[in-house]
């Protein structure tokens, strides 16, 4: 699994063109870092896959505040839906309700599976603490894993 900017960077630090993940992930990017204007991006369920369990009366959940606008081939699980300014209210609204850029790229191919999420899902689930996106990201870790785990926590409280 990664996400957004991973790999991007040589180890100089000079930004790299595509990731050097590029092919591994069959990924190719296609703008600069899109950013929050107000309200971060969204992702839209264009297809069921383990990693939407949960995700049964939506079409939408919620993204990262940036993102890496990338392509790839294969079917689409979840679309981009770009951010969109908060205020005033009367502008704050999706302008579009679907798009061909996807919001995660799924590899499957036999044991070997992939993740790719070109937003900054982890950083906007730390931060917001949305338990959409927090789902989301154990979702994909149990589907990478084949739902086995390693370590299991039972008691009361929290562990982040």
């Amino acid at each position: 699994m990664a996400s957004f900017e991973t790999a991007m960077f040589d180890e100089r630090g000079t930004r790299r063109g595509n990731s050097g993940l590029a092919d591994l992930f069959g990924i190719d990017s296609v703008g600069d870092v899109a950013g929050p204007k107000g309200n971060g991006f969204y992702a839209r369920i264009e297809s069921q896959h383990e990693i939407l369990k949960g995700f049964d009366d939506t079409n939408w959940i919620p993204g990262g505040a940036y993102r890496l606008p990338v392509k790839a081939a294969g079917p689409m699980v979840l679309s981009v839906i770009p951010a969109h300014t908060a205020y005033p209210p009367e502008l704050s609204y999706v302008p579009v309700d679907s798009t061909d850029e996807p919001a995660v790229v799924v590899r499957d191919n036999g044991r070997s599976r992939l993740l790719y999420f070109p937003g900054d899902i982890e950083r906007a689930s730390w931060r917001s603490g949305h338990t959409d996106l927090s789902r989301l990201l154990q979702n994909a870790i149990g589907w990478l894993t084949g739902g086995t785990r390693q370590v299991a926590v039972k008691g009361d409280g929290v562990v982040e």
